[in-house]
């Protein structure tokens, strides 16, 4: 976390927990969160934390979990956050861009085996190829394969 605490987050159900030195607090109790499992997580940088799960992108903000996200298909496989707050979300079927209102299929048919943010774009690796995204579109190019 950006304090330097640890988020626990349990594949197999179980919640969302803060550690901090011996201290542990639950964010997202059990019963909160039902079965969810937790794959990746990532901060939104306005105090927002994206979940990752089989069933889509959900975030969590001020102690509410929102729905899951529909769109992003197939295994996740990395989760990073743009300056702007929004959610990108690597599988290995593709990769997505998510908002709090939308969700856009950047990518579909390659894996994205991973994400990097940067001040201004979005580093992905996508099979074998590595792309700068600086919007919703997959340049022409790659940087190098």
């Amino acid at each position: 976390t950006p304090d330097g605490a640890l988020l626990v987050g349990f594949h197999a159900g179980g919640g969302l927990h803060r550690v901090a030195g011996s201290t542990v607090t639950p964010l997202l109790a059990e019963t909160e969160a039902g079965h969810l499992s937790i794959e990746r997580m990532a901060f939104d940088g306005r105090g927002g934390l994206w979940i990752g799960s089989p069933d889509g992108v959900r975030q969590l903000r001020d102690g509410h979990l929102g729905p899951p996200r529909a769109g992003p298909s197939g295994g996740m496989t990395a989760l990073a956050v743009d300056r702007h707050g929004d959610a990108w979300v690597g599988t290995s079927e593709g990769l997505w861009r998510v908002t709090l209102t939308d969700v856009v299929a950047v990518v579909r048919g390659r894996p994205t085996r991973g994400l990097v943010t940067r001040p201004q774009s979005v580093v992905a690796l996508l099979g074998d190829e590595v792309y700068e995204l600086t919007g919703p579109q997959l340049p022409v190019r790659p940087l190098f394969s």
